[in-house]
């Protein structure tokens, strides 16, 4: 039942709305980039499942026909690792840009990502989930030794972490990858959430 009034957007015990999207902070060092840290959020396990739950129900192919390999694909993001791989192999006047978007998830704008999920009838599943995690500012607790340091404010973007995250963002981005690749038909496009690899023959 707890599941159910989460994915439906329906809890309106907000002390109880505010627990279950609350989340543990914690930063992971970023390969390669001197003092650089990815953010990553914990959140419950009951928002972890009503997420899980509501994606069963979802055709995220439907979604995602196309480009985008991190969502709706299993083992998506090996198998665009091996595309971009044979790709090169096999053409050898191709080269690769890989374009990877500045604190994309926490940038976005949530108003943005709604309006997606609602043109496309293939999201509309997910309005009131998302609606549910993102209409209201939630807290991140940032713990050091067992002991906790410091409660931050999750206003804007998608909380990285949070069951349909990734997917939300995607959604959101899902157009702009599409419109460009009408633009570019000589190019290949290879994306795996906000990195995005254009690969083609270099015209100078």
């Amino acid at each position: 039942l707890l599941l159910e009034l989460m994915v439906n957007n329906e809890i309106t015990n907000l002390q109880l709305k505010s627990m279950l999207l609350s989340s543990r902070l914690i930063g992971i060092p970023k390969p390669g980039i001197i003092n650089g840290i990815r953010p990553i959020t914990i959140g419950e396990v009951f928002e972890r499942l009503a997420g899980k739950m509501l994606l069963q129900t979802i055709e995220l192919r439907s979604i995602f026909k196309s480009i985008q390999y991190g969502s709706g694909i299993n083992g998506g993001v090996e198998k665009a690792i091996h595309l971009i791989r044979l790709l090169l192999a096999s053409n050898p006047l191709f080269s690769s840009l890989n374009t990877d978007v500045y604190n994309a998830y926490n940038e976005a704008e949530r108003a943005r990502i709604y309006l997606e999920m609602e043109k496309n009838p293939a999201c509309h599943n997910l309005l009131r989930f998302f609606r549910f995690q993102h209409d209201d500012i939630s807290n991140l607790y940032v713990y050091e030794k067992g002991k906790l340091r410091l409660i931050l404010k999750s206003e804007r973007g998608v909380k990285q972490g949070a069951s349909i995250a990734s997917i939300a963002y995607d959604i959101s981005v899902q157009p702009i990858y599409e419109e460009v690749q009408g633009k570019h038909k000589d190019i290949y496009m290879i994306a795996i959430h906000d990195d995005l690899f254009f690969i083609g023959e270099p015209h100078l």
